[in-house]
């Protein structure tokens, strides 16, 4: 259905990133690159960049055995992309993780001390932000509902220890449970 979907309508985005989805869990990884491809001519949004980044490093190591000039080429071509998102959303950590991962694996101290300390940032900015929603009881209930989601998803996935904590995750994930219920 997504494939004519693309085919009635070929800038169908909510098709193009089902589609892509799903090749990338089937592991057809050039299939799902030349969907990231497809989406990038008609969004040019930082989750699209995002998409191609990641298809090209989910495609390192195709075939099974590939050496590690392959990895190192992947995250050549996944770079630029994922630089031009986190030029364009100052909010997003996700891009920037995934620039820092390619920065460690080329060797390039300078860029991922940089990107280290930009994600550092990131995370202080963000935190302090979505404190101040959680904290705020005058904000509506699904903007507080998002701040508690945003701050249990960063203590559970955080790369800095710093964030890092288990049971406030938890604890931030149900109260946006139960702040979102209605």
């Amino acid at each position: 259905p997504l494939s004519a979907a693309i085919r009635l309508k070929r800038t169908n985005l909510t098709a193009i990133e089902g589609l892509w989805q799903a090749e990338s869990i089937l592991g057809r990884y050039d299939e799902a690159v030349n969907l990231a491809r497809m989406r990038l001519r008609f969004d040019v949004s930082p989750t699209a960049y995002v998409a191609m980044a990641r298809s090209l490093l989910r495609a390192t190591g195709r075939p099974p055995g590939a050496g590690p000039e392959a990895q190192r080429d992947a995250c050549v071509a996944a770079i630029g992309y994922l630089a031009q998102a986190v030029a364009v959303d100052r909010y997003d950590c996700t891009a920037l993780e995934m620039l820092l991962d390619c920065y460690v694996r080329l060797g390039e101290a300078e860029l991922a001390a940089a990107a280290r300390a930009e994600l550092m940032l990131r995370y202080v900015r963000l935190r302090k932000e979505w404190l101040g929603i959680k904290n705020d009881p005058g904000r509506p209930r699904l903007q507080r509902a998002l701040a508690f989601n945003n701050l249990a998803w960063l203590a559970a996935t955080s790369r800095a220890s710093l964030f890092r904590d288990d049971t406030e995750a938890m604890l931030d994930a149900l109260k946006a449970v139960e702040l979102a219920k209605d």
